[in-house]
C-alpha cells in the first residue's frame, strides 16, 4: 500500500516499493486532498477518502471477498466535523442589527452591535458530537451605510454558505446570494459585496 501523510503540507511517502504507476496516482491524490489545503491530517485522511483512487499498486485484482480482521484490530475513523454554516436565525437577527443602528455610526458601532444580538454557536451539537464552529464576518463601511457578510464552509465542505445585510440609504436588506453565485470566480462573501448589493436575484 502506498500512504500519504499530512503535516501541514502533503508528503507522500512509500510503504513499500513503488513503481511509475504508483508514483502517478499517490501525485493525483495528493493534488485531489491539497485542494483546497486542508487545517488538520485528519481533513487531510477525509479527503483521501472521498477520492475515487486506490493505493494498491495493480489496482482491482480480483472482485471483493471477506477476511478476517486481524487480532486486536480496533477501527480508525476521522474525528466528527464541527457543522460549519450561517444558521437561519442569523437572518431575522441580522435584520434586526441593522435596523436598531444609530444614523451615524463607526465600524466599532456595528461589532458591538453584532457581538450583542447576534446568536452564538452551539457549544455542543448532538448530530456531530462537537461545538458548532463560528461563521466568519466582515463588516464595511461607506458614510452612513453598512454592509455586512457572514461566510461558513468552503469547497472541501460542500461550497460556501453566505449571509449578507446591507443598511443602503436608510434601506435596510438581509438576502443570501445563491450557492452557484459565491463559487470560486464569482462573488465574494464580504462586507463590500453587501454594500453593492450583489446576488440580490438568484441567476436564470
Amino acid at each position: 500500500m502506498a500512504c500519504l501523510s499530512a503535516l501541514g503540507a502533503v508528503v507522500s511517502a512509500a510503504c513499500a516499493a513503488g513503481d511509475t504507476e504508483t508514483d502517478r496516482v499517490a501525485e493525483q491524490v495528493a493534488a485531489q486532498i491539497d485542494s483546497p489545503p486542508q487545517a488538520s491530517a485528519a481533513a487531510y485522511a477525509r479527503k483521501a477518502l472521498e477520492t475515487d483512487l486506490g493505493f494498491n499498486f495493480r489496482g482491482w485484482v480480483s472482485g471483493p471477498s471477506r477476511r478476517d480482521c486481524p487480532a486486536g484490530a480496533t477501527p480508525v475513523n476521522p474525528p466528527p466535523i464541527p457543522l460549519w454554516e450561517v444558521p437561519d436565525g442569523f437572518d431575522p437577527a441580522l435584520q434586526t442589527v441593522l435596523t436598531g443602528l444609530p444614523a451615524a455610526v463607526t465600524e466599532n458601532d456595528v461589532l458591538a452591535a453584532l457581538a450583542r444580538s447576534m446568536p452564538t454557536p452551539r457549544s455542543f451539537n448532538p448530530d456531530t458530537q462537537t461545538a458548532d464552529r463560528a461563521p466568519l464576518r466582515d463588516v464595511a463601511l461607506r458614510g452612513d451605510d453598512v454592509g455586512v457578510a457572514y461566510r461558513a464552509g468552503d469547497r472541501s465542505t460542500g461550497g460556501i454558505d453566505c449571509l449578507l445585510g446591507s443598511r443602503v440609504n436608510g434601506t435596510m436588506l438581509v438576502w443570501r446570494p445563491s450557492w452557484a453565485q459565491v463559487q470560486p470566480g464569482e462573488l465574494t462573501c464580504t462586507g463590500e459585496t453587501a454594500l453593492d448589493r450583489q446576488g440580490v436575484t438568484p441567476p436564470p
